[in-house]
């Protein structure tokens, strides 16, 4: 999850959360001059109706979530039931390849392993029956289907079971519940609450999206005469360093990073880095220039509730080792941007999608969204 954060803010998508388009005024400063950054032409979107298999789907997740694990100890193996095995395979007494495994979880009636075929049965329904401490044989078909060199061979299996265990898994009733949510204390308002959330989800998912296309445009609408001395500079050291960092994980150099992973030259990736270390650069400038215009400026106890959310959403343990991670000033730009971002999608011009052409952004009526 710090990885992938990491990667988003580096790569210049967290900053997503930056700018928009489309003002008749015109911004400028010494760098950057923002042709439009109110009433950008977005795409409307229709959100999506949230059915009852989606709430039934969640529940079951979070039912799964909470299940156990039982360790089987005073009967045979049942189908249901998961088994930890070794078996040793071959064919006319010869061992073939992928056929042998050592502590290989399994379970039972899963349908994992080969099914029956012929006059064999399964495998999963020939451990069946058996008890931790057995050591046996079975017999299976592969079927015509199979890999071209065992395809309608018979096999012998040895079979050696080590574990039975019972994965149980709770009902859904009203004592669950309220061992389990905040805000529910029936079936009935957990379902709501599930819905909610679900919605949510989708609604900040396409709000997200919103925000990305808006960078887009608002950048097409940018024009830059120059950068603040260093400013490219210190973005692509800071690009290049999270590499390094990402090659040592490797136990590798960059070059030969670079190389496996990508593709690429360390000389082309050096010429990538700097277009997105400038791109990321213009984005901070606008986001700046937008805020101060609008005073979007987050107060510094906004500032401090965004940083406490971000660090929970990325999974760390405190502020503090957020912000050692990396950086508060580029932490507050990426707020900043965020803040901005909102500004945008609010002061955009939403385009109904029956009125954009698929060749082309041709619209016929403009429908604005407020």
């Amino acid at each position: 999850m710090k990885k992938r954060l990491l990667a988003f803010i580096l790569g210049g998508a967290l900053i997503l959360s930056l700018i928009g388009c489309g003002s008749s005024r015109e911004l400028s400063n010494d760098f950057i001059t923002i042709n439009q950054y109110k009433g950008l032409e977005l795409v409307k979107v229709e959100f999506p109706e949230i059915t009852d298999d989606d709430v039934d789907r969640m529940i079951h997740g979070n039912l799964g979530a909470s299940s156990t694990l039982e360790m089987i100890t005073d009967r045979p193996a049942e189908e249901g039931d998961m088994v930890l095995i070794d078996f040793v395979g071959s064919i006319d007494g010869e061992l073939f390849e992928g056929g042998a495994a050592e502590n290989q979880s399994l379970t039972l009636g899963s349908g994992a392993f080969i099914g029956p075929e012929g006059d064999y049965r399964g495998f999963e329904e020939q451990v069946v029956g058996h008890s931790i401490g057995d050591v046996f044989d079975i017999q299976v078909q592969f079927p015509e289907s199979y890999a071209q060199d065992l395809a309608g061979q018979v096999a012998n299996f040895n079979i050696t079971l080590h574990e039975i265990s019972r994965v149980n898994t709770p009902e859904l009733t009203d004592s669950w519940v309220q061992d389990n949510s905040e805000d529910s204390t029936t079936i009935a308002e957990y379902r709501e609450e599930i819905r909610a959330m679900l919605e949510e989800n989708v609604e900040n998912g396409i709000r997200n999206q919103q925000q990305t296309e808006a960078m887009s445009l608002l950048l097409e609408n940018v024009e830059v005469t120059g950068f603040p001395e260093g400013a490219v500079e210190e973005e692509t050291d800071m690009i290049v360093n999270y590499y390094i960092q990402m090659a040592e994980g490797h136990g590798m150099e960059l070059a030969d990073f670079l190389q496996q992973f990508i593709g690429a030259t360390e000389e082309s990736f050096r010429e990538q880095v700097v277009a997105v270390a400038e791109m990321a650069v213009t984005r901070k400038l606008a986001a700046e220039l937008i805020a101060e215009r609008e005073r979007l400026i987050p107060s510094e106890e906004e500032f401090q509730e965004r940083i406490e959310e971000l660090t929970f959403l990325a999974g760390f343990e405190s502020v503090e080792v957020y912000l050692n991670q990396f950086g508060e000033e580029l932490v507050r730009d990426v707020i900043l941007q965020q803040v901005v971002a909102d500004f945008l999608v609010d002061h955009a011009t939403f385009i109904d999608p029956a009125a954009v052409e698929v060749e082309g952004i041709e619209v016929d009526d403009a429908e604005v969204q407020e």
